[in-house]
Parts: C-alpha cells; structure tokens; sequence
C-alpha cells in the first residue's frame, strides 16, 4: 500500500511546467474579463446620460405646453416665449421661456433652470421653436443634444389655446 502512495508524496505543488502554461491562460481571462466590465460600465453609463437628455426634453414640452394650454395669449420668437393666462382670482400672469447660450444652451422658466442639470451628460437644448398655428394654436420644437455620447432627441408638438377666445396668439 506504501508503494503506490509513494508518487502522491512526490507532488507537493504545482509543477513550473504547470504555472508556466496556467499563468498566461489566467491573465488572459483576467484582461478580457476587466474590458468587458469596463465596457459594460461605459454602455450604462452613456444609456443613463441620454436618458438623461430624454427626459430634460420631455420635461420642458410637457411644462411649455401645459403653460400654452391655459394661455389668454402668447408673444414668441426664435429661442423665447412669454405666455400670457389668468389666476382664478383674475390676476394676469406672465411665464417666460428662453433658450439661453451661457456655458452650454439650456431652457430657463422664468430665469430658472428648467434643463440642464444632468451630471453624467452635459446636455445641450440647441433650438426651441415656435409658430402660430391658425386662430389659437402653437407649433412647439425642441431638439436637444448629448455632449457625451452626441445622440440628438427632438420633439415637436402643436397645442391649442384653450382660453383664447380673441382668436390670435
């Protein structure tokens, strides 16, 4: 029984022949695992910046179309728009739109950052547009850009004037 536990004593590790064929193998799989999490952290990482630039964009249609909404009046122009409504007190409001050039192009409510403030992307609204259509509705453009990843996202939109009863914007 001694004798063929004898070979058993002898290998007490690995051999050099052993390491010399695993090392390499190892740090291949090691390098090719480390690029892919790498790329996989990037991916997500671009994903969530234009999620980002989705959603300013979305943002700013939904609150300037909800304003246009209920709007007595509107005065607009090339990268600006002031709506004019009424409180349920009858007070005349005012809200002002702009699209401002300051570090990077973002939509301000109000002087008031509305876009913007993503901290994975910068994200650039590079137009808002507006026309008059017919008695009391507003074409709304806005298109948007990822300084990332350099993905582009517009929208674009017709709302009509509820409370316009003069028939002009």
């Amino acid at each position: 029984m001694d004798k063929n536990l004898h070979w058993l004593r002898q290998e007490k590790g690995f051999s050099m022949m052993e390491l010399s064929v695993s090392l390499p193998l190892f740090a291949v799989l090691l390098l090719s695992l480390t690029v892919i999490f790498g790329w996989g952290i990037k991916s997500y990482f671009f994903m969530v910046s234009d999620w980002a630039l989705q959603r300013d964009v979305q943002f700013s249609m939904k609150r300037i179309c909800n304003d246009v909404m209920f709007a007595d009046r509107v005065e607009c122009d090339s990268g600006r728009i002031t709506i004019y409504g009424k409180t349920s007190d009858n007070k005349t409001t005012r809200v002002n739109y702009e699209l401002t050039r300051e570090n990077f192009p973002r939509i301000r409510r109000n002087s008031q950052p509305l876009t913007g403030e993503s901290t994975l992307g910068t994200i650039e609204i590079e137009e808002m547009d507006f026309d008059a259509v017919g008695a009391a509705g507003l074409y709304i453009h806005i298109k948007g850009r990822n300084r990332a990843t350099g993905h582009e996202y517009e929208l674009r939109t017709v709302e009509y004037m509820m409370n316009n009863t003069r028939g002009g914007i």
